[in-house]
């Protein structure tokens, strides 16, 4: 009895769907198995600095970060967006764990969403121009945006950890780490700032005139207030003195914003924009070299493994697909 050729061909090619089908599906999970893992570590450090929740933050997101490429290649756009929507989604998994999902989460999942969305089409817009398999080529077109949707992804996981503090409590909190730290401020100055401004400033004028006595005595209150007085003329804000500097210095400067034309204000935030991109950009430099770097290692395993291989299209164009 003879064999039919079309049902073998036909079995042979439901078995190779079979197979990409699953693979594809073992990548994805592994991806946001990483992400969440990753996320939920980070939290963690937050909470809690320790060895363990640095090297758990570090490890899993550089495996989901750099399986993307590979991840990016090998998925038709159909089942792209389906696995688009869940990888973006498992970044905010502890948030959605300690119930603090919010409505500011939706546009957030849309950005990241799109980020991983322009660097699936960059990557496969230079993969598709390329004859030969030039990694560094490729990746490196994608690098920008996952680093951005990264960004994005932790600096929304810090904010909901730190209970939605205001700006300026969080400025204030900083300044007051600073300037209660003497390895941080002896360099800059004879002495500590983390007392109330009239504390400073009593200080400061006992060191400048020791022959006045000591900085309590009736002599020096004139001079302190004198002080006060040209502080406020310079900071164009009145100095009460029972306040602490970190407090002065950042309602000083939400009392000049408040007050500035909203031209200026415009400015301000472009010139900030401007700078945090240019910072952006410059980190990318190195996320791309590590990027390339880890990811065409983990390209040579799977091709070692024979997860992967790369056949030739036609007579020249290199391709990866599942084996």
């Amino acid at each position: 009895m003879t064999k039919n050729p079309n049902f073998l061909n036909s079995y042979k090619l439901a078995y190779q769907d079979r197979t990409i089908f699953f693979k594809n599906s073992i990548s994805g999970i592994l991806i946001v198995s990483c992400f969440a893992l990753g996320s939920l570590f980070f939290v963690g450090l937050l909470q809690d600095f320790t060895n363990a929740n640095l090297i758990g933050t570090c490890v899993f997101w550089a495996i989901g970060l750099c399986l993307l490429p590979i991840f990016f290649l090998l998925l038709p756009i159909k089942d792209f967006l389906f696995w688009d929507i869940v990888i973006s989604f498992s970044t905010f998994i502890p948030l959605l764990l300690s119930r603090q999902w919010d409505k500011i989460l939706w546009p957030i999942w849309g950005i990241i969403f799109v980020l991983f969305l322009l660097s699936r089409i960059k990557i496969k817009m230079e993969y598709d121009a390329l004859v030969n398999l030039q990694w560094m080529r490729i990746v490196s077109k994608s690098s920008f945006y996952i680093l951005l949707a990264l960004v994005i992804s932790l600096s929304t996981l810090a904010y909901f950890q730190v209970n939605r503090i205001s700006v300026e409590q969080g400025a204030i909190k900083a300044l007051d780490s600073i300037f209660s730290n003497s390895r941080i401020m002896q360099p800059f100055s004879n002495f500590q700032l983390s007392g109330t401004v009239d504390d400073i400033l009593g200080k400061y004028i006992a060191q400048q005139t020791p022959d006045l006595g000591e900085f309590d005595s009736i002599i020096n209150q004139p001079i302190l207030k004198q002080t006060k007085s040209k502080l406020s003329e310079f900071l164009k804000y009145p100095v009460v003195g029972n306040e602490k500097l970190s407090t002065l210095i950042v309602e000083s400067i939400k009392f000049h914003w408040q007050n500035l034309s909203a031209y200026l204000k415009i400015g301000f935030m472009i010139l900030i924009f401007v700078s945090v991109l240019s910072f952006l950009k410059f980190l990318n430099v190195i996320f791309s070299v590590i990027l390339i770097a880890i990811s065409w290692i983990f390209l040579q395993i799977l091709l070692s493994l024979k997860y992967l291989k790369i056949k030739r299209i036609g007579i020249e164009k290199q391709e990866i697909v599942i084996s």
